[in-house]
This record gives C-alpha cells, sequence and structure tokens, in this order.
C-alpha cells in the first residue's frame, strides 16, 4: 500500500515539474536575449523590464504559477482523483496533457510572441531563435514527458506498443519544431501573420495528446475501436489537416525553400493513411455486425431450436415411441 502511494504522488510531483520547467525556462530565456521590453537600467546594474526589476519580474512569475497552481491544478487534479475512485470507469482522455496546454505550453507561447514584436530585428531573431532551440524543444520534451507519465499510470508493463507510441512521440515533436523554424526564414519572419499561424498550429498539434490512443493494435472490443477512431480523427485536425494547409499556404506566398516539400507530403501522406484507417475500421465493422435475419429471431426461439436438435430419444414422450 505504501508503494502504490508512493508511486501516485511521485508521479503527482513529476507532472507538476513538467507543467513548470517550460515556464521558468521561457522566462529567462525573455530576461536573458536582451529584447526590448528589457532594458538596462541607466542608474544601476541591474536589468529592468520596463521600470520592473529582475528580481521584481521572478517574483511575479514565481507567484503567478503558484497562484495557478493552488487554483487551477491542485483543485482539478483533486477532483479527477476522487472521480477515479468513485468510479471504474476508464477515462477516454488524458486531463494530465489537457492541462500541461492551458497551464505550460500556451503561456509559454505568449510569452515567446509578446516578446518577438519587438521593431529591433537584431532582438527579434535572437529570441525567435532561442525559442527554436531552447524554449520549444523544452516546451515539447515536458510534453512528450507528460505523456509518458499518464501511460505509466495507465499500464506498469511497457509493451513493444507502448514503445512504439513513444517513438511515434518524438515524430511529433520533431514536426512542430520543422513548423516552427520555418519563421527563421526573412521573408516568413518580416510578416506578424505567418509567425502567428505558425505558432497557433504548432500548439493546437500538441493536443493530439489529448485523447488515449489504442492500447493494443489487436484491441477488438468496442471501446477500444471507438478509442482508435477519436484518435485518428483528432490526428487528422490538430496536426495533419493544419500543417499540409500552413506549409502549402508558406509555399505560395514565399517559394519553395529547399526540403519544405517534404513536410507538406508527409501531412498529406498521414492524411491520406488516417482516413485510409478509417474507412478500414467502419467496413471491418459493418462485416462483423449481425445481419437482420439473425436479429430477428429471438433469443427464447434459439433456446428451443438447440434444445430440440440436441433432445435425447429417452427425453420423448412414451405416446410417441409406442405410436
Amino acid at each position: 500500500m505504501a508503494c502504490i502511494v508512493a508511486k501516485t504522488v511521485g508521479l503527482e510531483v513529476l507532472q507538476w515539474g513538467l507543467v513548470a520547467v517550460p515556464v521558468f525556462v521561457t522566462g529567462h530565456q525573455l530576461t536573458s536575449s536582451g529584447n526590448s521590453t528589457l532594458s538596462a537600467n541607466q542608474g544601476g546594474s541591474f536589468i529592468a523590464i520596463g521600470k520592473l526589476s529582475l528580481v521584481a519580474y521572478w517574483m511575479i512569475l514565481l507567484g503567478s504559477f503558484l497562484l495557478v497552481t493552488l487554483a487551477v491544478y491542485l483543485p482539478v487534479k483533486i477532483f479527477l482523483y476522487r472521480q477515479r475512485q468513485s468510479t471504474s470507469a476508464t477515462l477516454e482522455w488524458r486531463p494530465s496533457i489537457l492541462l500541461y496546454n492551458l497551464l505550460s505550453a500556451l503561456p509559454c507561447y505568449v510569452m515567446i510572441l509578446v516578446g518577438i514584436q519587438t521593431p529591433l530585428s537584431n532582438v527579434n531573431a535572437k529570441l525567435y531563435e532561442d525559442a527554436i532551440y531552447v524554449t520549444t524543444p523544452t516546451i515539447l520534451l515536458c510534453l512528450i514527458a507528460t505523456e509518458w507519465v499518464a501511460k505509466w499510470k495507465e499500464d506498469d508493463n511497457f509493451s513493444s506498443d507502448m514503445a512504439e507510441a513513444m517513438l511515434n512521440d518524438f515524430h511529433t515533436a520533431y514536426d512542430i519544431m520543422e513548423l516552427i523554424s520555418l519563421g527563421l526564414d526573412d521573408d516568413i519572419a518580416s510578416k506578424t501573420w505567418p509567425i502567428f499561424a505558425i505558432f497557433f498550429f504548432s500548439f493546437l498539434a500538441m493536443f493530439k495528446y489529448v485523447p488515449r490512443s489504442p492500447k493494443y493494435k489487436n484491441e477488438e472490443e468496442e471501446s477500444g475501436n471507438s478509442r482508435a477512431k477519436n484518435w485518428l480523427l483528432t490526428n487528422i485536425f490538430v496536426q495533419d489537416l493544419p500543417f499540409f494547409t500552413l506549409r502549402v499556404t508558406l509555399i505560395g506566398l514565399y517559394g519553395l525553400k529547399a526540403g519544405e516539400l517534404l513536410y507538406p507530403a508527409k501531412s498529406a501522406a498521414g492524411l491520406v493513411f488516417r482516413s485510409l484507417q478509417l474507412y478500414l475500421m467502419r467496413k471491418e465493422k459493418g462485416k462483423v455486425a449481425p445481419s437482420t435475419s439473425e436479429k430477428s429471431i429471438a433469443p427464447e426461439e434459439l433456446d428451443l431450436e438447440e434444445k430440440d436438435e440436441t433432445m435425447d430419444v429417452e427425453d420423448l414422450p412414451t405416446e410417441t415411441l409406442e405410436g
């Protein structure tokens, strides 16, 4: 019992830490990049945010995060824990991923977008490079780790299917990173809407982890089929379709850069293959569905037919045998 409690508490603390790390890494990158909202104070040796000292900035950031933890994160976790205790039903989605996206990834992306909207091109480029090489990888790695912790809670056994799913998590993270790196192009970076579109669709793709993926490939139960369908639809509408649309639009407006053709082709392939999977699932479900003639036969009639076929001679009435 003590081991189970320790594991539960440890995993919850780990998930909370994964929410916290990207926020403070992003805050550090904002203060160290020297963007226009951060200026050297002429009367002292400390960096100031406008008229706010760096110490006050960190205190506000820390206080805001703790307030959100106490007001949102902790109450939601307690509610979900009590709900799991009161019912044996398994959730078809992962609340931990939703909380991570809303309380960690979203604030980080907002801070990055606010920071890079500066009139100083060199500072803008420096902060965007930090977002590419430091901040965004941290956000994605913590997202993947949150996903793995959720899987660990669901199943202690590390199966081959789980290993393959973890590998796919890195493929998604790499796809997001490649989309964000498009903003390093001067033509794209000089416009506001492509940068906001890139970050919006990158953030949207993080919600692909919210639905629970099918646990096993050979899962044939109805809940497993429903879960697989929801997972495929989520992948299509939060990653494959938006990424394909945005990449084709940027190619049409700003030209075909070296290597860019591979990524819209990958998104198009994802659309085709996942749509094909949905079609095959629907077709297979139609095959295994009971026919109308079978449904029209009542269970009592089936029982009587089975009894007639298995009736022994000794069970027949005496009059019938004598006749």
